[in-house]
């Protein structure tokens, strides 16, 4: 499921993909154009910045902006960054965690939706999405 601060991160990215000179924006001014709770925007940005998604300034002149090109930033890159890992059932990461595994009729069909899932998030970058 994406989570609302994930679906915050997707519109404060818009909004700096939407900064066609590319100087840094104040985190203030894009959570308060995007709707998004302020202190949320300044948690969110830390993690794209520590996802190498986003880069921040500090100063008079300060902010953020992409630190990537737009066709570098996959969903699955912003999705991870904010919400970690993605999965659609434990078993999917660890077989070992339920002991009907050998036996389930689920367990395979949840492992093929995950592989099409994560193929999909890959390969769909914002560029996609935003141009």
């Amino acid at each position: 499921m994406i989570r609302k601060d994930t679906d915050y991160a997707m519109r404060m990215l818009a909004h700096l993909a939407e900064n066609e000179l590319q100087d840094f924006i104040s985190v203030k001014t894009i959570a308060k154009e995007q709707d998004v709770p302020t202190d949320y925007a300044y948690k969110i940005i830390r993690k794209l910045n520590t996802a190498k998604i986003t880069k921040s300034q500090v100063g008079a002149h300060g902010g953020v902006m992409l630190n990537k090109e737009l066709k570098f930033i996959t969903l699955r890159d912003v999705i991870e960054a904010i919400q970690g890992s993605i999965y659609i059932s434990e078993c999917v990461l660890n077989s070992g965690i339920c002991s009907r595994n050998p036996v389930c009729k689920f367990s395979p069909r949840w492992a093929a939706i995950q592989q099409e899932l994560m193929c999909t998030l890959e390969k769909t970058t914002l560029a996609d999405i935003l141009n």
